[in-house]
């Protein structure tokens, strides 16, 4: 439909001589240093924020989410429930309006341990979300295990499909409707892979097709307009 389901929290930092810094290269320091769970707490608690002025601002983005990287480490923290918890009551965000991603990756280090970390997150009422999907080992019998609301897939298989790989993202699609999971698939860059994911019965999706990344004040204003273009798709019949 085009309609603005919700938003995913990015992470950038603007050094004052090296100009801006991707996440690829800040976050694994983070991670070595230790310094990840200090930067997961703030970006979290930002996020929500965030998102809880948009609520205010507008009541329709009440039905919309937020989207929020999480990495192993800070799942694994001890006292990360406790964080989570005290986010969304000082806030006063719906839990539901909240999308925690995990890569694939942190699914097949310690599973018991992950598995019950996870239903203790899930246990106040956020969503959780693997990210990267069709990238990394995770079995099919671990994922039934966990509480997971949805698959996020990854961009590789969004770009396979101009070459011969649609099946494969088919199987993935039907995968998760079969474990009865939504699928967002990543990184949608043109009007192709917008029809191609209609097609094949992928309901949700993001990528520079629709947005690069923005401020704060210009995703207010994308929430406000409600949708986003699909054409060409829409003349093409998807």
């Amino acid at each position: 439909s085009g309609e603005v389901m919700g938003l995913e929290a990015l992470v950038r930092w603007n050094h004052p001589t090296l100009g801006a810094i991707p996440p690829s290269e800040f976050i694994p320091l983070a991670e070595e240093s230790g310094l990840i769970a200090v930067m997961g707490r703030w970006i979290l608690a930002e996020a929500c924020r965030q998102f809880a002025a948009w609520v205010e601002a507008d009541p329709r983005n009440a039905g919309r989410y937020v989207s929020i990287n999480l990495s192993g480490r800070q799942l694994h923290q001890g006292d990360f429930v406790a964080d989570l918890k005290r986010v969304l009551i000082e806030t006063d965000i719906d839990p539901r309006a909240v999308l925690l991603e995990l890569t694939e990756s942190v699914l097949v280090d310690d599973t018991e341990r992950t598995i019950a970390r996870l239903e203790a997150v899930a246990a106040t009422g956020v969503r959780i979300a693997i990210d990267d999907f069709g990238t990394g080992y995770s079995s099919l019998a671990d994922l039934r295990r966990m509480p997971i609301n949805v698959l996020k897939l990854a961009m590789p298989w969004v770009q396979g499909l101009r070459s011969g790989q649609e099946p494969l993202t088919e199987t993935i699609i039907r995968l998760a409707d079969t474990l009865q999971l939504d699928v967002i698939a990543e990184g949608i860059e043109d009007p192709f892979e917008v029809a191609a994911l209609v097609r094949l019965g992928c309901a949700y999706g993001q990528g520079f097709h629709f947005s690069r990344p923005v401020t704060a004040d210009r995703a207010q204003a994308i929430l406000a307009g409600g949708a986003l273009p699909l054409t060409p798709v829409e003349a093409a019949g998807a």
